[in-house]
């Protein structure tokens, strides 16, 4: 009779985690799937790997985990000499003993052109289902759109002849992890988020997360409450971001410093503004919007709001790079170093980066670019609009007519204004959209800063007067309706002028879906 789970307890999952009754499988050794790994093993449990690529098998089997992610590749080479750990392209391949077994599922999800891509989840889900025995468990990682997990799981598992909670125990609990510190954020930083497809399979996905989460365990009701909370983060950051770059930018308009203003505002405890910037990168935050906007518009509703927080932050790299072209006259044959190519400061990971679409705009606009990143070697996608990328500041910088910090990398806070006349050899114009730079350092240098309160980059607008009035308020349209509408206050001695579209980056022109996510990079 198989191993009931559900009913052991936390001590029982433990004391067979410990001595090889019960295995830990791991399907997608990326990011998560490897700290996911490391903390099993860093718990004592006996760990399977699989992975399709065999790169990433080679280097797993080695030691290595992702880069920027020392705790992980410490535990791998751990699990490795304990033969607690081995990596394989298929889990047939790792000849496992009998027993229960733990599967996770943390493949890649994501959005392109114009739709949510379940390929490889749908994959693991029908191999985690066709290779389980009576009493084992599914734990899906994957951030998925609400329902999916359900969906998934009872398709493959009618398929195979199993009953999900009965059979196979099937559990979902989204990963919420940062690049650079995700064994940590697993174990300390926050509650692990579990829920179950029925009552047996939520108490083990509740028992079982009990055992690393330090910050506790919040079990949700349902499948879909759970993937819905971790869209909903990632939205709320989007959104806030955007609101960031919105308000900044009027604050530069002004001449404002705008992290002074920032500061002062969350100085009051509901207020939590947010640090503007590039935009916004990485494989998460960008794509959770198109979840829930597939979801929305599959109920009826249309999420304006986090469309257009979208738009507003995927409009931030043009918004610099037309301030480069005004300031400088013109970018043709104009040499620009752009400082940060990683999505994030201090961690190795360019995914869906707004470098990328900063470096576009240059281009569009006849410049010749050339990326630098302290901790990036190679990038396919930089290769393919051939573009360089060093490791080299000295190379980047030299003979540069502009420089743009484009990651708040640690290693460009020290710069100096001696520093960058000497490794480009000019005085270059330097624009940093990250507020990193030291002003006091940069004497001499013609240092433009995001909102810095000094020069300000938006571009000026006519001064307000009667050959200039102010514009009617544009308020929201009726419910679903995704554009605006022009409400016109009655005219006391003249008409009201129409509301201008110029600075308003998406005039009214009726509803449209979403184009694709920016490029998949790498």
């Amino acid at each position: 009779m198989p191993l009931d789970l559900s009913g052991i307890g936390p001590e029982g999952i433990s004391r067979e985690l410990r001595t090889g009754g019960i295995r830990i499988v791991i399907y997608g050794l990326g990011l998560v799937g490897s700290a996911i790994a490391a903390v099993w093993l860093r718990f004592g449990a006996h760990v399977i790997g699989v992975d399709r690529d065999p790169e990433v098998v080679r280097r797993a089997s080695m030691g290595i985990g992702p880069p920027g992610e020392p705790l992980v590749s410490e535990a791998f080479g751990a699990g490795l000499s304990e033969g607690r750990f081995s990596a394989v392209t298929d889990e047939r391949q790792a000849g496992a003993p009998p027993g229960p077994k733990v599967r996770f599922l943390a493949v890649p999800v994501t959005w392109s052109s114009g739709r949510v891509v379940l390929d490889y989840l749908e994959d693991a889900m029908r191999a985690a289902m066709l290779y389980a025995s009576d009493g084992d468990a599914i734990v899906v990682k994957s951030t998925v759109p609400i329902g999916t997990t359900r969906r998934l799981a009872s398709a493959a598992a009618g398929s195979v002849g199993r009953r999900p909670d009965v059979d196979v125990l099937v559990a979902y609990s989204p990963e919420r992890i940062s690049a650079g510190r995700a064994v940590l954020d697993i174990e300390e930083h926050y509650p692990a988020i579990v829920s179950g497809i029925g009552p047996r399979s939520a108490k083990f996905a509740r028992d079982l997360y009990s055992l690393v989460a330090k910050a506790g365990v919040m079990a949700l009701s349902s499948l879909e409450a759970a993937e819905a909370e971790k869209i909903f983060e990632g939205v709320y950051r989007d959104v806030n971001i955007a609101l960031a770059n919105e308000l900044a930018r009027v604050a530069d308009s002004y001449g404002l410093d705008f992290e002074e203003i920032r500061r002062a505002a969350n100085s009051q405890p509901y207020s939590h503004i947010h640090a503007p910037g590039l935009g916004v990168g990485g494989a998460c935050i960008p794509i959770y919007p198109w979840f829930l906007y597939e979801n929305a518009v599959h109920a009826g509703v249309v999420p304006e709001l986090t469309l257009t927080a979208r738009r507003i932050n995927l409009s931030m790299p043009e918004f610099f790079a037309s301030f480069l072209e005004r300031e400088l006259g013109g970018l043709k044959d104009r040499r620009v170093a752009v400082l940060g190519l990683a999505f994030r400061g201090d961690v190795a990971d360019s995914r869906l980066s707004p470098t990328y679409d900063l470096v576009l705009g240059l281009l569009r606009r006849g410049a010749a670019p050339i990326v630098h990143d302290p901790l990036i070697g190679r990038d396919e996608t930089l290769e393919r609009l051939h573009v360089r990328l060093t490791n080299d500041l000295k190379e980047a910088l030299s003979g540069a007519d502009a420089v743009v910090v484009a990651t708040d990398h640690s290693a460009y806070r020290g710069l100096t204004g001696d520093e960058l006349r000497a490794m480009s050899g000019s005085n270059p114009l330097v624009l940093d959209t990250r507020r990193v730079l030291r002003p006091e350092l940069l004497g001499g240098i013609r240092l433009r800063q995001f909102a810095g309160g000094r020069r300000a980059l938006t571009e000026p607008r006519p001064p307000r007067g009667r050959a200039n009035p102010r514009p009617a308020p544009a308020w929201p349209a009726g419910p679903g309706r995704p554009w605006r509408r022009q409400m016109t206050p009655r005219p006391r001695s003249r008409p009201a002028s129409p509301a201008p579209t110029r600075g308003n980056p998406w005039p009214p022109k009726g509803p449209r879906a979403p184009g694709p996510c920016p490029r998949t990079a790498r």
